[in-house]
Order: C-alpha cells, then sequence, then structure tokens
C-alpha cells in the first residue's frame, strides 16, 4: 500500500472570518484616520481666508455666462456678504448655515427684529410719505435660497479643491432610508395573487367571498 506523503497533504484551507475582520478593521482605521484629520484641519486650519475672499477668488476662475454671473454677483452682494462675509471659512459649519438660511426664510432684507422699522420708498435720503410703510418681514423666495445655497456649494467645492478647507460644509447629507409601506392584513389561508386566491376561486379576492352561506 502507498501511503500519502507530504506532497499529498491538504492545504490549510484560508479563515474568511478572520480575513473579513482584518478587512473590516483596516477600514475602520482609514475613516478614523480621515475624521481625525478633518479635526486638526478644524483647528489649524491651512488658510485664515473668510468667506469674502473665498467668493472672490471663485468668482474670478469660474466660468459662467453674462447672465448667470450677474445673479452670482448679486446674491452674494446683498445676503451672504453682509451676514457671512467676514466668518473664516474654518468657523463656516453646518450650523452657521443653517442659521443663515432660517434668517433668510424670516426677513428677505435681514431686520434687526425691532418694532417701529419702515420700508423706505428710496434709500437715498427723503422725507417720508404714505409711501414709506410700516415694515412687515416677508422670506426670500425659496428659488433665490436655492440659488444661494448652489453659489456657495460651488464656492465650497473649490476651496476643498485649493485645500483651504478639508471638507465643504454644504456637502449633502446621507439619504434617509424610506420606510417600507405596510403590508394589508390577508386572512390565513388566503394568499393573495393577481386578485385570485391559490384556492383557484376567482369570486374571492382580499380575503372576502361572495358566495351566500
Amino acid at each position: 500500500m502507498y501511503g500519502r506523503g507530504p506532497a499529498h497533504e491538504e492545504e490549510p484551507r484560508p479563515d474568511r472570518g478572520r480575513t473579513a475582520r482584518l478587512g473590516a478593521a483596516a477600514e475602520a482605521e482609514k475613516v478614523r484616520a480621515r475624521l481625525l484629520n478633518q479635526v486638526d484641519e478644524q483647528r489649524n486650519p491651512r488658510t485664515k481666508a473668510a468667506v469674502n475672499q473665498l467668493l472672490d477668488r471663485y468668482l474670478a476662475v469660474v466660468e459662467l455666462e453674462e447672465s448667470t454671473r450677474k445673479t452670482y454677483v448679486g446674491c452674494p452682494d446683498v445676503h451672504v456678504r453682509p451676514m457671512l462675509g467676514a466668518l473664516p471659512l474654518s468657523m463656516l459649519n453646518g450650523e452657521a448655515l443653517d442659521t443663515f438660511y432660517a434668517e433668510l426664510r424670516r426677513c428677505r432684507v435681514h431686520c434687526d427684529r425691532r418694532r417701529g422699522g419702515v420700508d423706505h420708498r428710496t434709500k437715498a435720503e427723503h422725507e417720508c410719505d404714505e409711501r414709506c410703510t410700516p415694515h412687515i418681514c416677508t422670506p426670500l423666495a425659496a428659488s433665490t435660497v436655492r440659488q444661494i445655497h448652489w453659489i456657495l456649494s460651488g464656492a465650497m467645492e473649490r476651496a476643498v479643491r485649493w485645500r483651504w478647507i478639508a471638507v465643504s460644509p454644504t456637502a449633502r447629507p446621507s439619504r434617509r432610508p424610506t420606510p417600507r409601506r405596510p403590508r394589508p392584513w390577508t386572512p390565513p389561508g388566503c394568499s393573495m395573487r393577481r386578485g385570485r386566491t391559490l384556492r383557484g376561486n376567482p369570486r374571492v379576492v382580499a380575503g372576502h367571498d361572495d358566495r351566500r352561506r
């Protein structure tokens, strides 16, 4: 009889579970390193530039049609620069943007909430008449708020590309999972399939029998 020699011995099978655990651990370490790097970028930003400087630089290099450029210049001049322009990019986060958008939805002229305000008929020196009315807060149009968000998003993406910041504060959050629709209750022994039961009776639909008892 011939015995099995060393050449015929079965090779040990790889431990797939251990390989998967090592892969998951390596991926978790990458995520951890990336998060730590983002925190370090916020504590020690590579640039001290403010939002105004980013907008100036962004509008200088972005390719736009003339009509679009007027919007990209006008909206920030009226709404972004007065409230966020002096803010350093390292301090512009999701909370600051949410507060900014909430203010746009509150009052289109960004009033100081004090009573007795007046909407004057002109910004030049004048004597008030019936055309100067008490101020009533009206929200900025939703389409204009979206335009402002697109402008900021484009500028922030360039800032990430230029390594001014590590992460864009305008990045979209992960989508929430869509809840599943609950299935209608079906009586025991009555499974639905295209309006018929598996018992083959076409008059039994959704568990209701129209036969007289």
